[in-house]
Parts: C-alpha cells; structure tokens; sequence
C-alpha cells in the first residue's frame, strides 16, 4: 500500500479522494501536383488583376507582358459582409460578388493613384464559379499557396469593415503610441488622461470585422507590409504593443478612470477581473508573428488555441484559414469536396484528425502534451485535443504549454491507433495519492491554494516543485511592457512566498500571504509562460517510483475530470528523461489503459527509470 498525502478536509478545498483515420478522400490535391501542373513555378500566381486595364490575366499572358519576369503586384485583405453586388469583370469567368461599390471603388482608387500595375485578390483570381469539381480543385490546389501571394508581395492593401471610419480611429490610437507609451512617458495625470480617452478608439480598431476573421487573420500574419485605403501603414506591431501595455496598466491598477472622463463597458477598474471585451485577446494571436519570421512556420497548436474564436463562413475554414502559416509536417492533403457548402463541421473535425494522426504516429507528442481535451470526447479519442473551444468557456490558452513546442517532445517507439485509442509505450514517473478540487482563478482561491500548500509541507511533503510555479508565477505578474522588470521587487515578494509557504503557522503563512497580496500577484501572473495555469488548476501529491516522500505540483487538470484513487503521471517520450518539461496525468480505468485528464511540469528532482509499459489513451 502506497502512504498517501492528506490534506485539509476543512471547508476550503475538500479532499476527493477500430478507429481508422486513413484517408478515404478519393480526389485530393498536395503541394506536388501544383507544381507539375506550373512547370516549377510552384509560386507564381494562376491569375492577376491588371489594375490599368481592368482585366484578369493568366499567369502566361502577364509573365509575357512582363519579359518572363515575375512583376511585382500587392494583395488585397477585405471582409465583404452581406452581398448587395455582382460584378462582371473582363477575364473574369464567374460573377464577382462584393458588399458594395464604395468598398471595390475604393480598391481600384488605391491602385490607380498609387500607380499599381498588378493585384492579387482571391475573389479574381481564384475560380469562384459555383457547384463546379473543377473549381474546388482549382481551390485546393492553391490554398496552400497563399502564402507565397502575400509573402511575396509588395504589399496588402487592407480594407476593414467601415475603412472611412477605422483610418478614423486608427490615427489617435498610434499617436498615444508614439507619444506616450513608446517612451513610457505614462506617469503624469495628462498622460493618464489621454490614454483613458483613447480606449474608446483602441477597441474600435480591435472590435473590427477584419480581427475576428480566420483567412484575414492569416493575411495579416504573412503580408510584409499592411496599407490602409487612405495609405496610412497599419502597424499591427505597433498594436500589439498598445494593447499589452493596456493590460498591464489596468490590470495592476495604473491607469483607472481619471476624475471627469467616462467610464466604458468594457472596463471595471474597481473589480478583479478588470476587462472583459473580446478585443483584448488580440494579443497573443498577434505575438506568434515572431514564430513566423524566425521559423517561416508557426506550430499549428497555438495558432489553432488563439484563433478558436475567429469566424469564418464554412467550418472546415478554421484550419484551412491557418494552412499558410504551417509547416509541412503538419500540412495533410486537401479534399476538394471539403471546401465551400462541403466544408462543414464533419469536415472539420476530419482535416484535424488527420492532422493529429500524421504527428502522433510520427512520434511528435505535442498532441498529448497540450490540453484542449473534451469534457467527454468519443471513446477511442477521448486524448485528442479539440478544434474548436465550445466546451472551454476559460479559454483554450490556459491548456496551451509553449514549452512543449519550444523543443522536440518525441516518441520513436511504434505507436498505433487502434478502435480502443492510442497505443504507445510510456514510462512511470509515479502515483497520484493526493488531490484538491479545482481550483479558480481569483484572489480569494488563490489565497486558499496557497494555505493548502502550506499544510501539505508541515505534514512532510515536499513542495518543491510547486514553489517553482509559484516563482515563475510572481516573476511574470512583475513583468512590464516598454520597462526593465523591476528585479528587486520580484526578488522580495519570491522570498515573502518561501517565507508563507515555511512559515511557523498556518495564521503566519496567511499573515504574509495578505501583508505582499501574493494571492493577487498569482492573478496578475497567472498570463505568462512557466507559471500557474489561468483555470483548471489543482494541487495534487505524487509519490515517484522508489521514493517515500510524496512531491506537490500545480498541474493543469480538466475541470470535468477528476483524478481517482488510482492516477498516474507518465513520460511518454522516449526522449532522455532529463530533456522532458511535461508529463501526462491519467486515470487508469482497466489495466493499461489510461484516461488522460491533464499534464504537469516536469521536474529534474525526481529520476524516471527508462522501463517503458505498453499502455493505451482511450
């Protein structure tokens, strides 16, 4: 009998104690067919809009026009909304479908002032004709294209919903940027009122149609420069940046409402959970640009985690949306029958497991790593991740660990999917015996974790790797955009954390937890990489292979699965177990075979013998 970790029962936080994925598609394009059909010029557009003549031209007649030569042209990124327009174009074989004239006057105005020779625009140059095979194969053939048109363009004309109206707002917002924020010139009480006075125009721009889209979403991220209708750059560099530092600030309470100014919906500087508009996620879906222009790739599980609200009319366009930004490893075949009024919700969920399958079955593990499970997934998948966040209200990112992307997380052993799940060898890292109920994500649970925490030691576990996440949770909540983090002030408060977690009592432990308002740092940290997870958040005791100390953690676990009394954590790399930053948690539900619930950071502290088990994820 293994011993078990008790913890405080009090009324805090109680104790509780064949599926194939083979392809059926019949008809189905990959990157090699276009460019035998091109002759090697796999990147050159099919088509291209001559802005002089008003004329669609093939690929032949403009290289001809242009000496053989690839011409420089520009993209166009736009959300059309509701047809009221249908355009008959000269090269154009299908009715072009537009909002409005003023919208598509205001594309062929940029190009004629601006001396713009050649434009790439889906709806031109891409067949649109209706219930034709042809042209859903023309479709599949070039969606993973895309992301030579707009990389290799001069650069993308963007045209928002309301354009007049978002150049509008778009000017104040980069003018308190390069005012105020830049040279984080915040402090005075004028630069505190302009920047209250600039929210209204900061959630316009990020409320826009165009931010909330899948395929604009991808135009943004691979166009080398963005250009308004009135030739204002839009920089959403320069965006993201704005919308950090409004984070930060009204967060951790710098910038509340100034005497006299309005107060917005949005906002509630008085409250813990301070904003609640959906233009503040933009962020982090933004950031992965970086991935981008270092890797010429972005991985498909953090673009898939940011951008599950994003719209898009036909299911399956969630991830064909992404498809430009991904690597080849992650990239499957397209069926052109998918696509259009086939690309629904079943269609959707196919392309995913077919993506899932490729990796898992290759060895790469970032599928078993993350955590975006659902509550109750189908038997045999229950391990998969989900492609759309429906079932996680808290948000797909809290399951999101970057770190298990950073570096390779594999597996060279033979892995199978069979009708009862995923085969595949793990290692033991130990035994759950101990366990709290989820914990939220305010100051007051908080507060709580942390006394439960306190107990857990005084009764002789070891804490160690739960303090590290604590750590790294305070040391992010001090982290301020445009300022050199205040490394004294995270040194005090990580010692007022081992001081509360070592304290005497557990009414000295609480003492110092409200004396440094540690519960309210963990909120404020609770957003950045290495520490607690935003939700889903439990302590729980495992008791390693060959040890007798049981060691606290601060996994993420599903909220509607609950460990049991008999949980595991396993490794199921094959890497060196010294290289492995997370492990996965389960509930053994029959012999060897596992229900995944959650994962948990790895720690060096505890040695996991290389004895693989065969064991299955159902």
């Amino acid at each position: 009998m293994s011993p078990t970790a008790t913890f405080p029962t009090s009324h805090d936080v109680p104790i509780n104690g064949s599926i194939s994925f083979e392809n059926s598609i019949q008809k189905s394009f990959a990157i090699s067919d276009l460019i035998k059909a091109r002759d090697g010029r796999s990147t050159y557009p099919l088509r291209l809009w001559d802005c002089s003549n008003e004329e669609v031209k093939d690929m032949n007649t403009y290289l001809l026009e242009s000496n053989g030569q690839m011409p420089s042209y520009w993209v166009v990124s736009q959300v059309w909304g509701i047809t009221t327009e249908h355009l008959s174009l000269a090269g154009v074989s299908w009715v072009v479908p537009v909002t409005n004239l003023n919208k598509w006057n205001a594309i062929t105005n940029f190009c004629k002032d601006n001396n713009i020779k050649w434009l790439w625009m889906d709806i031109l140059c891409i067949d649109q004709t209706p219930d034709s095979e042809d042209a859903q194969a023309e479709k599949a053939r070039e969606i993973p294209n895309m992301t030579h048109y707009y990389q290799n363009a001069v650069a993308c004309l963007v045209v928002p919903v309301d354009f007049d109206a978002f150049s509008k707002s778009y000017l104040p917002v980069i003018q308190i940027y390069d005012t105020v924020i830049k040279d984080g010139l915040t402090e005075t009480e004028e630069a505190k009122r302009r920047l209250w006075q600039t929210i209204p125009f900061l959630a316009d721009i990020a409320n826009n149609e165009w931010f909330k889209r899948t395929w604009t979403y991808q135009e943004l991220m691979l166009s080398r420069r963005l250009v308004l209708p009135n030739g204002q750059d839009l920089r959403v560099d320069k965006l993201y940046t704005i919308l950090r530092w409004y984070q930060w600030a009204l967060q951790t309470k710098h910038l509340t409402r100034p005497e006299g100014c309005p107060a917005y919906p949005d906002i509630h500087t008085h409250e813990e959970l301070v904003m609640t508009g959906y233009w503040f996620r933009h962020d982090e879906s933004w950031n992965l640009k970086e991935d981008l222009l270092q890797n010429g790739h972005i991985d498909i599980m953090p673009l898939v985690v940011y951008n599950t609200d994003k719209a898009s009319t036909f299911d399956v366009d969630r991830l064909l949306g992404l498809y430009g930004m991904l690597s080849d490893d992650d990239k499957v075949p397209i069926d052109p029958r998918t696509l259009g009024n086939g690309g629904g919700r079943s269609a959707l969920e196919q392309l995913w497991k077919q993506i899932i399958t490729k990796a898992v079955t290759s060895g790469r593990l970032w599928p078993l790593l993350n955590d975006a499970m659902a509550a109750n997934g189908e038997p045999g998948v229950q391990w998969m991740p989900v492609i759309t966040g429906a079932e996680h209200w808290y948000g797909m990112s809290s399951g999101l660990h970057k770190e298990t992307l950073s570096q390779p997380h594999r597996n060279n052993r033979r892995i199978l999917l069979t009708a009862q799940g995923l085969e595949i060898a793990a290692r033991v890292v130990g035994r759950i015996v101990g366990y709290s109920e989820a914990i939220g994500a305010g100051s007051g649970e908080l507060g709580k974790m942390l006394l439960i925490l306190w107990t857990a030691a005084a009764k002789g576990c070891d804490i160690g790797p739960a303090e590290k996440t604590l750590m790294n949770t305070i040391a992010n909540a001090h982290v301020r955009p445009h300022s050199p983090t205040n490394n004294e002030l995270v040194h005090q408060d990580q010692a007022a954390m081992k001081a509360a977690l070592s304290g005497d009592s557990i009414h000295e432990c609480a003492r110092i937890v409200d004396g440094y308002r540690l519960n309210h740092l963990l909120v404020n940290g609770g957003q950045g990489a290495d520490g607690l997870s935003r939700w889903n958040r439990r302590i729980i005791a495992i008791l390693p292979q060959g040890h007798d100390t049981p060691k606290v953690f601060l996994p993420w676990i599903q909220h509607c699965r609950d460990p049991t009394s008999n949980s595991w954590v396993l490794d199921v790399t094959s890497d060196h177990p010294d290289s492995v930053l997370r492990w996965v948690v389960a509930n053994e539900v029959e012999p060897q075979v596992y229900r995944k619930i959650g994962t948990v950071e790895a720690t060096r502290t505890i040695s996991v013998a290389d004895e693989p088990v065969w064991i299955t994820f159902s």
